[in-house]
């Protein structure tokens, strides 16, 4: 079985074209040999309608019947006879196979050396006259035919596969550039890969269409699979190196306990507030990482979130953590919907919140201001606190990463969990300096129904 397409449309063309010769040839060789038979009849006619007019000079008479056989100017044999009753009055002596002449017209009798044509007519004096040929001249010619058909034949299939496996290699070069492509991409692995140009059928542009939609998909896939990996690595870096600090406290605190069996009630409780602080601490650190390495691994599809409720939400819980601190909230009857993630909006607000309040003057003031600005929600955190240096600006927005003026409690993490979900979100950040002394932390969100920054 051929396995080679170029090497089927050859043997296509072929069989196709070997059918209309066979069916063509077919029918062109009967209809030579019903020509060449009408030729003869018409020849015998000719013939006979001489000898009925008494034109016998050409045969031999009672005296000579040996006389050669007469040709037909087309270079035929043939014998002729003239009958009156059962006599032969004129003729050939070969001619005494033929039959006796009761029936007039056309007939096909055997002969010497096989079948022969025969004309019987009657003539004007009365008589009978008989003319006939041998039909191996009309073999003849229609063998000769039948030999140059099928040399012509043989000689145009060889041709038509030659012009198939030539056409079919024309035909499917753009399936040969596909396959050629498709092989570099198993090489080199390179999922950014696309198929070249469309130039060619209409099926094999659809199957490069396909193929480029699935190498689409394979590197989204890719790059998903390559993301989560390098988030994973990422965590168990980050968690292996912030969660050293606390640990050792807590191993230290608990070996002065167990070391120091007799301690004094109050010192054993201000050991045992250390190690809940630090327990606390890293319940906090492991919780920011998890939100670090969700966000890097794959952003939750988008759904509408009212951004006014998530502030609303997060002012109060602030509030109730804080009761000492002012907390101010600013929002207008504006439609201020994003196309986003829930979970991930809370944690933009409550770490702004969060970050405002620990580095804010104690029991000082957080004023929170949404609005829209165009096509943009736009959320504002000031606070009192010295504020950010124009210098640490873009590194606090690291992981771990703290500004220097910084002086609170905390892991670096929080603006950096921010400044993650606002680009996910595709949105952008700005710090500059509040009218209340400390640092203002601004976040542009795009509104539901709106393209994202990119």
């Amino acid at each position: 079985m051929l396995r080679s397409l170029r090497a089927r449309v050859a043997a296509a063309a072929v069989v196709t074209v070997a059918l209309v010769l066979v069916v063509a040839g077919g029918l062109l060789l009967r209809g030579d040999a019903v020509q060449r038979g009408e030729e003869l009849d018409t020849a015998l006619d000719r013939r006979v309608d001489a000898l009925s007019a008494g034109d016998l000079q050409d045969l031999p008479t009672d005296g000579d019947r040996r006389g050669p056989h007469h040709r037909f100017p087309r270079g035929d044999e043939f014998v002729a006879r003239v009958l009156d009753g059962d006599v032969v009055t004129a003729g050939h002596r070969d001619a005494g196979f033929l039959p006796a002449g009761e029936q007039l017209g056309f007939d096909t009798v055997p002969g010497p050396g096989g079948p022969w044509r025969v004309r019987t007519a009657a003539g004007d004096d009365g008589t009978l006259v008989q003319v006939a040929a041998p039909l191996s001249s009309v073999n003849r010619g229609a063998f000769e035919t039948r030999r140059r058909a099928l040399r012509l034949g043989l000689f145009g299939l060889l041709l038509t596969g030659l012009l198939g496996w030539a056409a079919g290699g024309v035909a499917l070069r753009p399936l040969s550039q596909l396959t050629a492509a498709a092989r570099r991409v198993a090489a080199t692995r390179d999922l950014s890969t696309r198929m070249p140009p469309r130039a060619g059928p209409a099926e094999v542009d659809a199957v490069a269409d396909s193929l480029d939609v699935m190498l689409g998909r394979l590197e989204e896939s890719a790059a998903g699979t390559t993301t989560a990996l390098e988030a994973s690595r990422r965590f168990a870096a980050d968690a292996g190196h912030e969660l050293r600090t606390p640990l050792t406290s807590v191993r230290a605190n608990l070996d002065a306990l167990a070391r120091n069996p007799d301690l004094p009630p109050a010192e054993r409780a201000r050991i045992l507030a250390d190690v809940t602080r630090e327990q606390d601490r890293l319940v906090g650190l492991l919780d920011a990482l998890q939100a670090l390495a969700r966000g890097d691994a794959s952003p939750p599809p988008p759904e509408p979130v009212d951004l006014a409720e998530v502030a609303d939400a997060a002012v109060e819980r602030i509030r109730a953590g804080h009761p000492g601190l002012a907390v101010e909230l600013a929002a207008g009857h504006e439609d201020l919907t994003i196309a986003g993630s829930a979970d991930g909006l809370r944690i933009v607000v409550d770490n702004l919140l969060l970050n405002a309040a620990r580095h804010g003057r104690p029991d000082g003031t957080v004023r929170v201001r949404l609005e829209r600005d165009g096509a943009d929600c736009v959320l504002a955190v000031d606070d009192d606190g010295p504020g950010i240096p124009v210098p640490d600006r873009s590194r606090v927005l690291e992981r771990f990463a703290r500004g220097a003026a910084a002086a609170g409690p905390g892991s670096g993490l929080g603006l950096a969990l921010v400044h993650q979900q606002v680009r996910l979100h595709g949105g952008t950040l700005a710090i500059g300096d509040s009218d209340l002394g400390g640092a203002r932390i601004s976040v542009r969100l795009p509104r539901a129904g709106r393209s994202p920054r990119r």
